[in-house]
């Protein structure tokens, strides 16, 4: 019961500084490269993304397309990668202030998250340029899914 209030907690959490941007569908179903987050507060600094994406077990996905970071000047966390599609999304955390790294991914209905505290397969730089995942994340009904992901970020604008 804990671990699920984790998870969901994580969730919410990623729910709050995952601004809705729009829709952003390109041609074939991916997200179109976003501007800087025009969703970010002014002080935010933000970085437009590429990222690859894979999600096998329990779900399966595959993307590629446009994403932000985005290093809000609280340092709670140092920096988050985020990306949209149109079957799903995905969130990084690095460290910073009381968050310690962590992922999560939505494909569908399901929704699944690294472990609270488990940094093992996360590679997130706090300075908002990249990204790596390979992790095991969990769903909360106990299910398992491998994310790989890779966020690889230009240059830093404000807000």
């Amino acid at each position: 019961m804990r671990f699920t209030s984790a998870i969901l907690a994580a969730l919410a959490l990623s729910a709050l500084l995952v601004g809705c941007s729009g829709d952003e569908e390109g041609a074939e179903g991916g997200a179109t490269s976003p501007t800087a987050s025009a969703s970010a507060p002014a002080d935010d600094e933000t970085r437009a993304c590429d990222v690859e994406l894979t999600v096998t077990g329990a779900v399966e996905a595959s993307w590629s397309g446009g994403g932000t970071s985005t290093r809000p000047p609280s340092g709670s966390p140092e920096a988050f990668y985020t990306a949209e599609w149109k079957d799903g999304s995905v969130q990084v955390f690095s460290e910073g202030g009381d968050i310690t790294s962590s992922a999560t991914v939505a494909i569908g209905d399901a929704a699944f998250a690294t472990a609270p505290g488990e940094a093992q397969g996360l590679e997130v730089l706090g300075d908002g340029e990249t990204a790596s995942v390979d992790a095991t994340v969990l769903g909360v009904d106990g299910q398992e899914a491998t994310l790989v992901a890779d966020f690889t970020c230009g240059k830093a604008r404000k807000g």
